[in-house]
């Protein structure tokens, strides 16, 4: 028998052809370049509040253009609080206002009920003060109440009596627990009336629309 030599033949890349190969790798790496710069890179974003750096354990990113801040740490700056449920698998947020309004509830403080301000208005001893914007108060008011938008309070605070009892409501109460802090620090007897409209309506109070208040 004869001995048989078996020979690779190497098969040579024509250098066009290579040319072509490496300018397509190139390209599909710049392309994965661009796009994992654009999708996955996490850029570190600086965030101020009122000027004071913003610090947290979770960086914000930039995704498609829009700033992605985490939420908790924002609620918590501000003085909110953010929960997980782990019954019904959601997120509860606590608002800096509400938490305001608890505390004046836990503490008793300034709250009165639509029955007594109701006895107490109908014998001309309190007044009765929305602070609802005008398109909020057009859909239903208590009859016979001042309306001062709590953006104008603190210019129009002198249209309103120091020797009667004010009755203050909004749609939650925060607002009017603002504007309760800010008439008791100027020399008013002012209250929260706890549940507006919807407790005044149910002490027998009446409600009025008034289309003349809309915008």
């Amino acid at each position: 028998m004869c001995n048989q030599t078996l020979v690779h033949h190497k098969k040579e890349v024509h250098p066009k052809m290579k040319g072509k190969l490496t300018q397509i790798v190139l390209s599909a790496l710049l392309l994965l370049l661009l796009l994992g710069g654009a999708v996955f890179a996490v850029m570190h974003v600086p965030v101020f509040i009122d000027g004071d750096k913003l610090v947290s354990d979770v960086e914000p990113q930039i995704i498609n253009g829009r700033t992605m801040v985490p939420m908790a740490v924002i609620a918590n700056t501000f003085g909110g609080e953010v929960e997980w449920i782990e019954a019904t698998k959601t997120v509860e947020i606590t608002s800096p206002a509400q938490k305001f309004m608890d505390g004046y509830g836990e503490k008793n403080m300034y709250i009165t009920n639509a029955t007594s301000m109701k006895t107490a208005f109908e014998a001309g001893k309190a007044v009765i003060l929305d602070v609802r914007p005008d398109a909020v108060r057009a859909q239903g008011y208590i009859e016979g109440s001042l309306h001062i938008p709590m953006t104008e309070l603190l210019d129009r605070m002198g249209e309103l009596p120091k020797d009667k009892i004010i009755g203050v409501y909004c749609v939650k109460n925060i607002n009017a627990a603002y504007a309760v802090a800010m008439l008791n620090m100027q020399g008013y007897d002012a209250y929260i009336l706890e549940n507006g409209t919807t407790a005044w309506k149910a002490a027998g109070g009446i409600i009025t629309i008034d289309a003349s208040c809309l915008p």
